[in-house]
């Protein structure tokens, strides 16, 4: 049904129009099941306020973490990044930041 180029070739001049035709029968769908319990649509995000924040600097250490011995296995190398002003590269500049902070990177030393 999605398909509409079968169209096309039965008005293209010259074609024979004949097609073998195949009748089939589908099935109804069968109306999905109630759940018989609450789905939280986040549950991966506590519900408390001092929760989501001890959750969230968490994160945000361990993305620190992670690229500050990144950075310092490869040696320390000038490190470039496209912001787009979306937050996910938000986020990104902000863990470089905040991990060329904890690592004392000299900016005017490797600015040149």
């Amino acid at each position: 049904m999605l398909t509409t180029t079968f169209n096309d070739a039965v008005l293209t001049p010259g074609l024979k129009q004949e097609f073998r035709r195949i009748p089939i029968r589908c099935p109804e769908r069968q109306p999905q099941p109630k759940l018989m319990r609450e789905v939280d649509a986040h549950p991966f995000v506590p519900a408390a306020e001092s929760e989501l924040k001890e959750r969230c600097e968490e994160i945000f250490l361990t993305q620190l973490t992670g690229l500050g011995q990144r950075l310092q296995h490869i040696g320390l190398p000038t490190v470039a990044i496209g912001v787009s002003g979306g937050l996910d590269s938000t986020l990104a500049l902000l863990v470089l930041c905040k991990t060329l902070d904890s690592l004392a990177w000299d900016e005017t030393e490797s600015a040149r």
